[in-house]
């Protein structure tokens, strides 16, 4: 046998191959760039996503700090009201409490100021039996 006689053979092989290789060349596979795409997509899609998210979380803790803000604001300004209603009442007593006032509030009931006040000791050795 000759190498002649084996011509045949192997240009049928050959062609067979190359059928072979054309039709897996041929097969429907996403290409990597598509894939890549796709990742890079999700990634973007997720970090907006994060993103939205702790945009969201930023205004509600922003919304709850100015509610608490105007509630101190109320708060205070109640604070000084009642301060100013504490003065008030802080200065009629002081006003009514007044010795001059007092004396002529008791004039006017009858009373007569005591010319030879007396006190009375009450200790056990002064009290006789």
């Amino acid at each position: 046998m000759a190498i002649a006689d084996f011509v045949p053979a192997l240009t049928r092989s050959g062609q067979l191959f190359i059928h072979k290789s054309n039709r897996a060349a041929l097969r429907i596979v996403p290409e990597k760039e598509d894939e890549a795409k796709a990742r890079t997509q999700v990634f973007y899609l997720a970090m907006t996503s994060i993103l939205v998210a702790g945009l969201i979380l930023t205004l509600v803790i922003q919304t709850l700090l100015v509610q608490d803000a105007f509630a101190l604001s109320t708060l205070q300004r109640q604070a000084v009201a009642l301060s100013d209603q504490r003065d008030a009442l802080e200065n009629q007593l002081a006003d009514v409490a007044d010795p001059s006032r007092l004396a002529i509030a008791a004039s006017k009931l009858g009373m007569k100021p005591g010319l030879n006040p007396t006190f009375i000791d009450l200790t056990p050795s002064a009290v006789s039996k």
